[in-house]
């Protein structure tokens, strides 16, 4: 009898190894995507710009005005260099004032092949143009369904512009 247990379990943990090394090797023959890194230089032109005064404090005059809470919506469009090929464009980033200077920001920045979703926070020095803002890359869609990353954001405060690296981790290819 005792025989007959160790027989049948080893048949089942036989059975079972099979089954799991069936398993990796089929999930393995299915997962043909290659992933690679990519590096997008943009430049950046503002095309809109809203101010909402969430505490109804009154319009914004001057950078004293602003309050905790307050909000930036912007849109932008993305192109590989001044006046060249459009790549990208966002359908309305918005940034928090936290006070002191710095924003708490999301956007999305749409490519004709999916959209990368970014967050991050403005410090003082990247509101004046003297630093690089650091956001997140925090996912996406499409062909960036995997992406992990980061965008370094340089911001011209007279003209609007920004010049950007996208770093994307993670990429279809």
């Amino acid at each position: 009898m005792r025989r007959r247990i160790l027989v049948g379990l080893a048949v089942v943990v036989c059975g079972a190894v099979a089954f799991t090394a069936t398993s990796f090797a089929s999930g393995a023959a299915q997962s043909k995507t290659t992933w690679k890194t990519k590096t997008i230089e943009l430049y950046g032109v503002q095309t809109s710009f809203t101010f909402v005064d969430t505490d109804g404090s009154g319009p914004l005059t001057a950078p004293e005005d602003l309050t905790a809470g307050d909000l930036f919506i912007t849109t932008i469009d993305y192109y590989d260099r001044p006046g060249g090929k459009k790549l990208a464009h966002t359908e309305g980033g918005t940034c928090m004032w936290l006070g002191n200077s710095f924003m708490s920001c999301t956007d999305s920045l749409v490519f004709p092949d999916g959209r990368v979703f970014i967050q991050g926070v403005h410090t003082p020095e990247s509101l004046t143009g003297t630093a690089r803002a650091e956001f997140a890359v925090t996912g996406g869609t499409g062909a960036y369904r995997n992406v992990r990353g980061e965008m370094l954001e340089h911001f011209d405060s007279v003209t609007g512009t920004e010049t950007d690296t996208l770093t994307l981790i993670g990429v279809a290819g």
